[in-house]
């Protein structure tokens, strides 16, 4: 078990500089849709379905309960499926990292987060909102420039935290990533 956990604690460092040097190239997802984006697309579609304003309060609880099964269960399939293809594979470790990378998301998440800044510097409240909309769920009016900083740093934090839940134990923790909150 011991080689197991050094083994992730190194493929978890090559996630981070494999995101660190080469992020989200727009080559690429301008291409093909982001995980995380059709993850977002599922969840959303879910609600739509499932959250409808018409039902009672009883109703959408329960589609509360049956929506979060599925999230859970279509994460756990898809990292049991990603973890035992990466199994097979020779160079697994490396797939896994580079996998492990694209969820990660942090030097784009930093490089969002400058926008922020620079927004702030640049346009003001009305500008530092605008580039902190991109990274948060909630609604940004009552916020001032330090709350709107303290957003974008919470949301910076909260996602590069997703680094030790992968290399405790990828995939079988995929879950994780759709059933966290909207950040901020």
């Amino acid at each position: 078990m011991t080689g197991d956990v050094d083994l992730r604690l190194w493929f978890a460092l090559a996630a981070i500089l494999i995101d660190a040097a080469v992020g989200d190239p727009a080559v690429v997802w301008q291409r093909v849709r982001h995980p995380v984006a059709l993850m977002g697309d599922a969840i959303g579609w879910l609600d739509r379905k499932f959250n409808r304003d018409d039902a009672g309060a009883k109703a959408r609880s329960v589609a509360g309960v049956i929506v979060s099964a599925l999230i859970l269960g279509g994460g756990l399939l898809v990292g049991g499926g990603l973890g035992a293809l990466v199994d097979l594979l020779p160079a697994g470790g490396l797939v896994e990292a580079i996998v492990v990378a694209v969820f990660l998301a942090g030097r784009s998440l930093y490089d969002a987060v400058a926008a922020v800044k620079n927004g702030l510097l640049s346009d003001g409240l009305d500008g530092g909102r605008a580039a902190v909309a991109h990274i948060v769920g909630r609604n940004l009016d009552g916020l001032d420039e330090a709350g709107v900083a303290r957003a974008g740093i919470e949301s910076l934090a909260e996602n590069f935290s997703d680094v030790g839940i992968w290399c405790s134990d990828f995939p079988d923790l995929l879950p994780i990533k759709p059933s966290t909150p909207p950040t901020a």
